[in-house]
């Protein structure tokens, strides 16, 4: 199969992906609109913004786990790809993914774990999001709700385009490829 012929078949995962990361983002936007137009809570200034605190080491933890857990899942699913098991079929609209994965092969299984480890890197960025503006929302930090601001930043840089998408499915393939030479060659 010729490159431009996968990259044709992926289109509708690429699609959904984008719409799911969008609907992320608008969800963050949403509850930031709420905060923002709510006032200021009644406790501002009490004291020492404690939650902002807790946030703040929260979104290092999840950060760093941003940065290894899709990786972790891409290598899983690869490995599982190499036992010749489609990694992440949905249940649901199955017919045209499983005739999306006979047309693009690998790639096709590929396409369906670039979703999902992009799905889990903005839900995790979502999921900060949400308790910066919730400790803004208790304390009235300024530190939160500019958190709050960069982390809806970083997840727009998560919307996944047609480019982006191939270029990790061909370094992945590049891998698999690897990886099946490499167990090959052993006894």
């Amino acid at each position: 199969m010729t490159d431009s012929n996968w990259q044709e078949e992926i289109t509708p995962v690429l699609r959904q992906c984008q719409i799911i990361v969008g609907s992320l983002i608008a969800g963050s936007v949403v509850f930031l609109v709420i905060v923002l137009f709510r006032g200021q809570p009644q406790a501002a200034n009490a004291g020492p913004p404690v939650m902002t605190y807790v946030a703040m080491a929260f979104m290092a933890v999840i950060l760093v786990a941003r940065m290894i857990v899709p990786a972790v899942v891409a290598r899983l699913a690869r490995r599982q790809i190499l036992l010749g098991e489609t990694p992440f079929l949905p249940r649901v609209g199955g017919a045209s993914i499983k005739g999306m994965i006979e047309n693009a092969g690998d790639a096709g299984r590929l396409a369906l774990i670039f979703q999902t480890k992009t799905i889990i890197a903005g839900a995790l960025l979502e999921g900060c999001t949400f308790f910066m503006l919730v400790a803004h929302m208790i304390e009235g930090s300024l530190i939160s709700l500019g958190a709050a601001l960069a982390l809806i930043l970083a997840l727009a840089m998560v919307v996944p385009t047609r480019a982006k998408m191939a270029r990790w499915i061909e370094n992945q393939l590049e891998l698999l490829e690897q990886e099946r030479q490499f167990q090959d060659a052993l006894p």
